[in-house]
């Protein structure tokens, strides 16, 4: 039976960001601007006092002032923020995909709107719907046995774990079959759900393997990295606050290019890591 390598798949993603360096940026800094766009979406009528306070005094608490968004605005927003979320998510996990399986293709970063984007992100958006049906349905029949087996508090929290614990990791091995999927929308261009099970059969567990030791890597970058840019950059926010005036103005602007930099650079190569292995477990099943 065909198989993959859990090592090469989880060394794909740091290969990826060195060859493509400069695209792996620019993923990253599109993230950024979606997620800038998203929470202006969020903040709503109330942005333009929003900026206004940042910048006097970097360091104030805003969530006064993002509370007086009416509640109907966000009957509006949400949906703008989904469609978004899912539009950008499609565009750079495609863009992943189309370097390591399509690199001829590099124009513009890799980066397209195109009939593989769309199977992308109707693959993903089924998968996601399907993910929370069935978490809701494994919570409540969780909630259902323990309810039947414990009468106690502490016996509701035993049961529940005993029970939880292997519906989660049914729940994940399901999902890990799955996780190739959008992949192979994109390579293929169509609906794929049913060959993506098949084209997992027998990696399952493998998959899960992975997927555990990608998550740990994760943690390991935020860890070394992310945490100590953030602690230091709240540190000079605390300090531009306490200065005030243009001080704090000048100081808030530099942390923002700084930042808008820094994490473009961070999020563009979590992109790379994170995506890159399920491309190279597709391409590993489809040539075996």
């Amino acid at each position: 039976m065909a198989g993959f390598s859990i090592d090469a798949a989880l060394k794909s993603g740091f290969r990826l960001a060195k060859r493509e360096w400069k695209a792996v940026f620019a993923w990253g800094f599109g993230y950024v601007l979606v997620a800038l766009a998203i929470q202006m979406l969020s903040i709503g009528p109330a942005l333009p006092e929003y900026l206004q306070a940042v910048l006097e005094d970097p360091a104030a608490d805003t969530t006064a002032i993002q509370d007086q968004t009416p509640g109907s605005y966000f009957l509006f927003a949400l949906p703008m923020m989904i469609v978004l979320s899912i539009g950008a998510a499609a565009v750079f996990y495609g863009a992943v995909a189309r370097a390591m399986l399509r690199p001829e293709e590099r124009g513009f970063f890799f980066l397209r709107l195109s009939k593989r984007e769309l199977w992308v992100g109707l693959t993903s958006l089924t998968l996601g719907l399907a993910a929370v049906v069935a978490g809701l349905l494994i919570t409540a029949v969780v909630s259902f046995l323990a309810g039947m087996a414990g009468g106690t508090d502490s016996g509701l929290l035993l049961w529940g774990i005993l029970l939880g614990l292997p519906a989660f990791v049914g729940f994940l091995y399901l999902a890990m079959r799955f996780s190739p999927a959008w992949v192979q929308a994109f390579a293929e261009e169509r609906f794929v759900l049913v060959d993506a099970w098949r084209l997992t059969r027998g990696q399952g567990w493998r998959l899960v393997l992975m997927a555990l030791a990608l998550v740990f890597l994760v943690l390991i970058i935020c860890v070394v990295v992310m945490i100590p840019a953030v602690i230091v950059g709240g540190v000079l926010l605390g300090v531009a606050g306490v200065a005030g005036g243009g001080s704090a103005t000048v100081v808030a602007v530099l942390l923002l290019v700084f930042g808008v930099v820094f994490f473009s650079a961070l999020y563009g190569f979590f992109l790379a890591v994170a995506a890159a292995p399920y491309v190279e477990v597709y391409r590993s099943l489809k040539a075996g």
